[in-house]
């Protein structure tokens, strides 16, 4: 079964808010995917990219945002903050179940030669 970049990018997003690290990640993406798995150099890339957007995202949290005067301008704000969470819970839980589905491959790839004879 052949498992699309866009897909392994986003099972490479939640590995990393799993706290697991490049190498954790191209393992299992070889253990499951063997030769469609993504480079070793990309997988490197992209968890420092995600790591890195983490920290940012902390830091950039922990400063006061001053209000704004205009309630016109707190109402557009505060939706396009809900459309904003709904996106990112729906991404999230398609990378979820892509990391499952992985999951689930790695556990077939490693029980079927008891299986086979």
């Amino acid at each position: 079964m052949e498992v699309a970049r866009i897909e392994q990018h986003s099972c490479i997003k939640i590995a990393v808010l799993r706290g697991r690290n490049e190498m954790e990640c191209h393992n299992e993406f070889v253990e499951a995917l063997g030769n469609n798995a993504l480079p070793y150099c990309t997988i490197a890339r992209w968890v420092g990219k995600f790591q890195q957007r983490r920290v940012m995202r902390n830091v950039r949290d922990d400063r006061h945002v001053p209000s704004s005067s205009s309630s016109w301008m707190q109402t557009n704000d505060r939706d396009n903050k809900q459309r904003q969470i709904e996106n990112t819970q729906q991404v999230h839980r398609h990378a979820n179940f892509m990391c499952n589905v992985l999951s689930f491959f790695c556990t077939v790839k490693a029980t079927l030669p008891c299986i086979l004879p």
